[in-house]
């Protein structure tokens, strides 16, 4: 009788089922597997460091990720250039790009610099929107090693670092460099000089340039292309292009929700017809004819949507109406939506009813953030301002998806012809923000401070260029914004972020 041969099983043979778990996001797979190899006594090799590290870093757990490639050093692991390229990754995630630099420097001192762990100093810089450290990285590297060959990955990163400090001519050499090393262009480079078309060049003729060169090359408009085109479109005014393009293209008819959501975005910005084109495109997304899989609105569309409709006491049933609906669908609400529902509160209602959104907020198991304590500060600096409350009106509502009752506030406006008292807090707001380089929440702290009257002064503009710095679009929002109130651009320095 034939006997089976029992060979010795060890991590190689647990490797791949590891690795397939992690691009398939099998967290309850890749669990198990490992506890099969504990109860094997099959110890882990480098390779398992590696896939366990990169799982860690790819659910945003940089620590996690650090702790593992330290027990895979303990072990006696050699770290190759996989292992330290995820190292690498999950420091920039930590934000500790001098430590990234360091296992980059400790590879170059034993002779095992690679131009993939170039590359993953490039991407990590870059990410952090400090392109003229990564261009300078990836230039001193390869004057060094001389024999790492420019790869597709490497071009494609250097013309995004190019295009976002708006070096035209310097993405143009790349990307003929790219044709003169016999590489083909992927959709990634062409969104690279696609983006710059509309963000930097501001000409929709060379976007559509890039495209029908693309197109060349074999390659359709993907889902992220189809939204550049969306967003440029909509930037320039040609909103029903936006549209027409979206529903013409494959990737649009099959729910391509960041293009849709791009468009709403544009059209209640653009006053109360807007808002009713808006309504309709909402509803070919919710009611499942967008898409064959059904309804396609997801969190940040009802964001755009709830937006729209708490900048008045009038339309704030319509929102809660959006809230009920989103929670019917399945889409849970995150922290921006109960921030805008929280703002709304304090404009229009009571304390009473901005606190019951609170309650409800954590009720549902949504973490306050820094803005949703900022809105509450607000709340109660405001108090004594108000003296009149009308009497309550109770919306209908399901208890569950909001127990609150309005109270509406005057909304009348007086002109205060002196510093407002709470500039100082704003500014001190401002402050804060800008640590955290939140250009978006700059922004809106800039718009409740007009709603309530407060001039920003030179040292809150100040304060928003800081945390704008490396987005040249941020950047020309707010120098707009500060001309508006006499500011010039050259008499308003950015205030250092640290100091």
């Amino acid at each position: 009788m034939h006997q089976r041969s029992r060979l010795p099983v060890d991590a190689s043979c647990y490797n791949p089922l590891l690795a397939r778990c992690v691009q398939c996001g099998d967290a309850a797979g890749f669990q198990y597997i490992l506890r099969e190899m504990d109860g094997r006594n099959v110890p882990p090799n480098g390779k398992t460091f590696t896939i366990i590290m990169r799982s860690q870093v790819k659910r945003g757990d940089g620590k996690g990720a650090l702790r593992v490639y330290t027990d895979a050093l303990t072990a006696g692991s050699i770290p190759g250039s996989d292992m330290r390229c995820v190292a690498i990754a999950a420091h920039f995630l930590e934000g500790d790009p001098d430590a990234a630099l360091s296992i980059a420097e400790e590879a170059d001192r034993e002779s095992g610099m690679t131009a993939r762990i170039c590359g993953a100093i490039v991407s990590g810089l870059s990410k952090l929107r400090r392109y003229p450290e990564a261009i300078a990285y990836q230039k001193s590297v390869y004057e060094k090693h001389v024999k790492f060959r420019m790869t597709l990955r490497v071009y494609t990163m250097l013309m995004n670092a190019e295009a976002r400090l708006g070096n035209v001519d310097a993405v143009h050499r790349h990307y003929e460099r790219i044709l003169e090393d016999g590489l083909t262009p992927d959709h990634h480079v062409f969104g690279v000089l696609i983006w710059m078309a509309f963000h930097i060049q501001q000409s929709c003729d060379t976007a559509m340039c890039r495209l029908a060169q693309m197109r060349k090359y074999g390659l359709e408009p993907n889902a992220h292309i189809i939204a550049m085109f969306v967003d440029g479109f909509c930037r320039s005014g040609a909103t029903d292009s936006a549209i027409e393009l979206l529903e013409s293209s494959a990737e649009g008819g099959n729910g391509n929700v960041v293009a849709y959501t791009t468009i709403l975005r544009v059209l209640v910005q653009s006053g109360n017809q807007g808002v009713d084109r808006a309504w309709k495109l909402f509803r070919h997304l919710s009611d499942g004819s967008a898409s064959p899989a059904g309804s396609i609105a997801d969190v940040v569309t009802y964001t755009v949507m709830m937006d729209a409709h708490t900048r008045t006491a009038e339309s704030l049933n319509i929102a809660h109406e959006l809230l009920a609906d989103m929670v019917r669908n399945g889409v849970t609400p995150d922290a921006t939506i109960y921030n805008i529902f929280l703002t709304a509160h304090v404009r229009f209602a009571s304390t009473d009813s901005t606190l019951s959104v609170l309650d409800a907020m954590i009720d549902a198991g949504v973490k306050p953030t820094v803005e949703t304590f900022t809105i509450l500060i607000w709340m109660y600096t405001r108090q004594h301002k108000s003296s009149h409350v009308a009497s309550p009106i109770t919306i209908d509502r399901d208890p569950v998806v909001a127990p609150i009752a309005l109270a509406p506030k005057p909304t009348v406006r007086r002109r205060l012809h002196r510093p407002h008292e709470d500039v100082h807090a704003f500014c001190t707001l401002a402050s804060a923000y800008a640590r955290r380089r939140s250009a978006l929440t700059l922004k809106r702290l800039l718009d409740e401070m007009k709603h309530q009257g407060a001039r920003p002064d030179r040292r809150a503009f100040a304060h928003l260029l800081a945390a704008s710095a490396g987005d040249p679009e941020a950047v020309e929002n707010v120098v707009r914004e500060m001309e508006k109130h006499g500011f010039r651009r050259e008499t308003v320095v950015p205030r250092p972020l640290f100091p």
